[in-house]
């Protein structure tokens, strides 16, 4: 049926460690990939891939053979079926002479027909209702809907007629494609009365239909085709086959729920955007974006629903190495509203507003305790431990201090403390302890005197607290400080607890040249703390280069910062700061 050289071009185009991947997790071993083997029940891998040789093995049940012969097993396809959606996915068109009439080119010519049929019914000038819906209320231009080929169900038996009379398509076909329902002898189509939005697979074929209900009928608001052989919604992301070019190039995608935010996004220019069609991310979604990206910003909906979605999302997506990012909306329920209520810049604003996925973690979880008690502070804290544990296992440094810089900035616990907690060495209960008093260490109090009685110093106060070994009431101060706030504005805001410590403070006050010579004092002492380190970092590269010339400069580099060390030191330490 295919020649050779066919084949091999086929095989060649595919590197079938990615293909693989698809469908299994591998882990490099020497020359090999390795992993558990999906063709029978193995939990110890058994299942090798070779990059070099391009085959694959099971030494459990002995199944092995070329990227096609996994492919037609995974998918449970006959041959030239197999054959024929490799060669989509490498972008090879097959000669006409190699036409076959395999069951995925009649489902997918069947759909993509009635795609077009449903298409052209809403621009027919027949539904104007409908039309104005999506051009008025929704904010599609009609290049877009024409771009998605959104179309429209009229219900009526005339319709389904002209598709065999004027298309040849057959109802069964249709029936297999659960596009249809048979109810005794008569078809009924199951999207009557909705806005039809046709599903591509990667490759760019119809392979199933979203409906939407319009304004004035009753039902579910949204529907989807049901699952067929060629459709199963957690292997398919709506508009991948657009957006996958885009993806590749910006090196990133967002990840939105439905069909009408995925085209809001492109509406606003985002065309590096896909959908999940209303159910959960999976691994097989990952697989596919695997392909093109590693980088993931999730904008989901508002709601609590969509923030557990996006949650769970995360903890899928870390596990399987890719970086994250969350985009929150608000004011509305999700993409599309924002789009609609608020235009196209409000989307790319909220994109640009995006956190680390791992800060959005903190900042959801602590909204479900109230961390301004110590019980609230160790509830977050051990809801986390969990995740801290996980990026310690996997070597995720990155996620693992975003966490934990997260963590000490809604609970103003230090740093090494939730890393002690994180690492096994201090239980939560010991760090989180009640103080019926904050203290606040000599050079805070001078720090705060300066900085309320002496306005106009205020900048150089607020910067150099960020150089200071400071405690855990001067933190919790520093929020106000970098804000500039007045003493009245603060007061009203702080815990009872600080509050004693601060009027004391406040009592204590100087004039301002002494003021000035106290802050000199601070500076040298921060100057001199940012000089120690550096020779630090100096001398643990110096212990690990081996290059003659880049240990030579790192020495000269510790002459002058030695130097420029003593010229600060001189005249002795400032009264122990």
């Amino acid at each position: 049926m295919f020649d050779k050289e066919i084949i091999d071009r086929i095989k060649s185009s595919i590197d079938i460690v990615e293909l693989v991947g698809r469908y299994v997790n591998l882990q490099k071993s020497g020359s090999y990939y390795r992993g558990l083997c999906p063709f029978h029940s193995d939990s110890d891998p058994s299942f090798y891939v070779s990059p070099g040789k391009q085959f694959f093995h099971c030494f459990g049940c002995g199944v092995s053979g070329d990227v096609i012969t996994f492919y037609e097993k995974i998918e449970n396809l006959p041959f030239s079926e197999a054959v024929e959606k490799l060669a989509e996915i490498a972008g090879i068109e097959l000669p006409k002479k190699y036409s076959v009439r395999t069951e995925y080119d009649k489902y997918t010519q069947s759909l993509n027909i009635l795609a077009e049929a449903y298409h052209k019914e809403l621009l027919s000038g027949k539904h104007p209702d409908v039309l104005e819906y999506l051009l008025k209320e929704r904010g599609f231009s009609e290049e877009t809907l024409r771009e998605f080929r959104i179309g429209f169900s009229p219900g009526n038996r005339t319709f389904l007629k002209k598709l065999v009379s004027n298309f040849g398509v057959k109802l069964e076909e249709l029936l297999k494609a659960g596009v249809l329902v048979k109810k005794n002898s008569d078809y009924f189509d199951r999207f009557s009365k909705r806005i039809i939005i046709p599903i591509h697979n990667e490759n760019g074929k119809v392979i199933g239909f979203g409906g939407r209900i319009i304004p004035g009928e009753t039902g579910s608001k949204y529907i989807n085709s049901p699952e067929t052989r060629y459709f199963v919604k957690g292997r398919v992301l709506f508009n991948l086959h657009r957006a996958k070019k885009s993806v590749k190039e910006l090196d990133y995608v967002v990840i939105t729920e439905g069909y009408f935010d995925s085209m809001a996004l492109y509406e606003a220019g985002i065309e590096n955007n896909v959908g999940v069609l209303g159910t959960n991310l999976t691994r097989q979604h990952l697989k596919l974006l695997k392909t093109y990206t590693n980088n993931l910003l999730f904008l989901m909906d508002s709601d609590s629903a969509g923030k557990n979605a996006t949650l769970r999302s995360l903890d899928l997506a870390e596990s399987e190495g890719f970086s994250t990012a969350v985009a929150k909306i608000t004011g509305t329920k999700d993409a599309g509203e924002l789009f609609k209520n608020e235009g196209p810049k409000a989307l790319v604003d909220t994109l640009k507003n995006a956190i680390p996925g791992a800060v959005f973690r903190v900042d959801y979880l602590a909204l479900k305790v109230d961390i301004t008690t110590p019980q609230g502070k160790q509830k977050l804290l051990e809801f986390l431990i969990p995740t801290l544990s996980r990026y310690l296992q996997r070597a995720d440094n990155a996620g693992f201090q975003l966490t934990v810089k997260a963590i000490s900035e809604k609970t103003n616990l230090l740093i090494k403390e939730i890393i002690a907690v994180a690492k096994g060495r201090e239980k939560p209960q010991k760090i989180l302890r009640e103080r019926s008093t904050f203290k606040l260490k000599q050079i805070e109090k001078d720090l705060l005197s300066i900085y309320f009685g002496h306005p106009e110093l205020r900048s150089e106060v607020a910067r150099v607290v960020d150089f200071l070994e400071t405690s855990e009431a001067f933190r919790y101060l520093v929020k106000f400080i970098k804000k500039k706030q007045d003493f009245n504005e603060i007061i009203d805001e702080i815990d009872e607890k600080i509050g004693p410590s601060l009027m004391e403070a406040v009592e204590y006050s100087t004039d301002i040249s002494m003021a000035r010579k106290m802050l000199k004092d601070i500076e040298t002492h921060v100057d001199k703390k940012i000089i120690r380190e550096q020779i630090e970092e100096i001398d643990r590269k110096l212990r690990k280069v081996i290059d003659p010339a880049m240990k030579e400069s790192l020495m000269i580099r510790r002459m002058e910062l030695t130097r420029l060390l003593k010229r600060t030191l001189k005249g002795g330490e400032a009264d122990g700061r």
